[in-house]
């Protein structure tokens, strides 16, 4: 069963570590998560797609409170996933919005959760 509230943070962990999303849907279900499921598979479909045949070479806890942490996946796919109520400003000048992912291969994607996860609240 997953929490009801912490659907943001399930959809930047599915991400960070390249785990699939799992759903338990009958047709009331499907109606008011479709707008939230479709929206997060437009990114992790693809993100998937490549991070899967590739070795995940590198982990790293990014802020002191552990809250900000990136996953590596071969040598050019990145995602860095903000848990925290708070948009962050990294090291090397980032700037990763309060519970998003950001995924960087050639260009930077932004999947902001916390939006995404808004969309079950209005279903």
């Amino acid at each position: 069963m997953k929490p009801k509230g912490a659907e943001a943070e399930r959809m930047l962990y599915e991400l960070l570590y390249n785990a699939p999303p799992l759903y338990h849907l009958d047709r009331d279900a499907w109606t008011k998560q479709k707008a939230s499921i479709t929206g997060f598979l437009k990114v992790w479909s693809p993100f998937h797609s490549k991070a899967v045949k590739q070795e995940l070479t590198t982990f790293s806890i990014l802020s002191d409170d552990q809250m900000v942490q990136s996953a590596q996946y071969g040598d050019k796919l990145k995602v860095i996933v903000n848990f925290s109520g708070r948009d962050v400003t990294l090291q090397d000048g980032q700037s990763v919005k309060a519970k998003s992912a950001v995924i960087i291969e050639e260009k930077r994607t932004l999947f902001d959760a916390e939006a995404n996860a808004k969309l079950l609240a209005t279903s």
